[in-house]
């Protein structure tokens, strides 16, 4: 694990990053510190969250609150169009620092979690940011061959956005289609208690689309008129195709 002290507000605060799993890095955050050596910790001169409009409500006892998610990016500003523009998602704070680093933070539709993109930090030359990026996008390019068909792996990395108000599925699909982004649209079976919440002839529908990073957002948005070949989806085995899980599909993978 990483030990980080920082500041935010002329605050002090600490951090602890380990290794969850396969790449998937955890940070808890705390303004205070009992068991490490504060001298011991590196000390980080960026500031690693901006406490404005934050989920402050904070779970007490053992368990976890979720404030922000955080994704690198090899070019700052380059979803500012997904974000802000098509989601509609509030940006709260951004800072370029003088070593070259740039923060930007949003909040999505509905939405306390921070999102943060950084950009300028070093990495290996070997393979970069942007190579990440052009690879998760080439398999995107690959397999996501229409709004109903193909999904792969890397698109159900993601986050999810709950939102009731606009936009619509319908509204960003229109946009993901004319401006080129790659999206897959679900039909959610449903159980008996969570369809007796639905009016009635309603089903649930699911839209996942990719960034321009390649990262993947799950959208739980209102819709109008999903696609009438809508493929199904359930994590059992029980999609339109099975276990495959691609979608309404005449394409094989």
């Amino acid at each position: 694990f990483l030990a980080l002290k920082w500041q935010s507000g002329g605050k002090q605060y600490y951090s602890v990053l380990a290794n969850a799993c396969g790449y998937i890095i955890i940070e808890l955050m705390s303004d205070t510190i009992t068991v490490l050596d504060t001298n011991t910790m590196m000390e980080d001169p960026h500031q690693r969250m901006s406490f404005s409009h934050w989920n402050s409500d904070l779970e007490t006892g053992d368990y976890l609150t979720p404030v922000r998610v955080s994704r690198a990016i090899s070019k700052a500003g380059m979803v500012d169009n997904f974000y802000l523009n098509i989601l509609g998602s509030q940006q709260i704070y951004q800072e370029t620092y003088e070593d070259g680093v740039t923060v930007q933070e949003i909040i999505p539709p509905n939405s306390l979690v921070h999102v943060q993109f950084w950009s300028g930090r070093p990495t290996s030359e070997d393979f970069t940011i942007a190579d990440y990026e052009n690879y998760v996008n080439s398999v995107h390019e690959d397999v996501m061959v229409s709004g109903v068909c193909g999904f792969d792996q890397w698109i159900d990395n993601h986050i999810a956005i709950d939102q009731h108000t606009s936009p619509t599925l319908d509204e960003v699909a229109e946009i993901f289609e004319a401006d080129g982004y790659y999206y897959h649209w679900w039909k959610i079976e449903i159980g008996e208690e969570e369809r007796s919440s639905q009016p009635p002839g309603r089903d649930m529908y699911q839209i996942y689309a990719a960034d321009e990073t390649g990262w993947g957002v799950q959208l739980d948005f209102p819709f109008i008129n999903p696609p009438a070949d809508c493929p199904t989806y359930a994590a059992t085995c029980q999609s339109e195709d099975g276990c495959l899980g691609q979608g309404n599909c005449k394409a094989e993978f």
